[in-house]
């Protein structure tokens, strides 16, 4: 699976910066198997994953949870906060 491209050697390689390479005419007979997502896509989605999760707790009725489910909601948005 190539991952990186490399300007200077004009190669695909697995590995950044790796000296040997393939051709892009070789690569090209790989299958697209999706894009790969940078550390920055991933963190928005899990916030958005949170976000839906907190919403959903919100609308949770008092008598299913032992404490306010907005308490609950908070703690779910402030999973992603750093420690």
């Amino acid at each position: 699976m190539a991952r990186y491209w490399s300007a200077t050697r004009q190669h695909y390689t697995s590995v950044p910066g790796w000296k040997r390479g393939m051709s892009p005419f070789d690569a090209s007979s790989f299958d697209f198997a999706g894009e790969i997502l940078t550390p920055t896509q991933i963190s928005e989605m899990l916030a958005g994953e949170r976000e839906r999760c907190a919403t959903a707790c919100d609308k949770l009725a008092d008598d299913f949870l032992p404490c306010h489910p907005s308490e609950y909601a908070r703690e779910i948005r402030n999973l992603g906060a750093a420690s």
